[in-house]
């Protein structure tokens, strides 16, 4: 029998309300003070999102899924989730930075 496995990829826009709050992050480490977009990409490893919109979340045994990757682009953030052991392949994602790199080699 084939092997199903969940996976999620979220784009979060950059200029908008969710991406633009002010995360105080647990534990702040004393250092260099880190850019808006890093501690966004932070909160986000943190696990705001399925805090902040858990409508979106997808669970599996009531747990959300681990986070793979956390990408920043010029104008979004990419999250990609999911329970395998390897993210899907390039040509199945929906980051519109590795999707249109793809699409130009056809």
């Amino acid at each position: 029998m084939k092997a199903f496995f969940t996976s999620q990829e979220i784009l979060v826009v950059i200029k908008t309300t969710f991406a633009a709050e002010e995360y105080q992050m647990k534990d702040e480490e004393k250092g260099p003070a880190k850019s808006h977009l890093e501690k966004l990409a932070e909160a986000c490893w943190n696990g705001i999102i399925s805090e902040k919109l858990p409508e979106i979340s997808i669970r599996v045994n009531r747990k959300p899924l681990p986070i793979w990757e956390v990408g920043e682009g010029q104008h979004l953030m990419y999250v990609k989730l999911g329970e395998q052991d390897a993210p899907p392949e390039d040509e199945f994602t929906i980051n519109p930075y590795r999707f249109t790199a793809n699409h130009l080699l056809n």
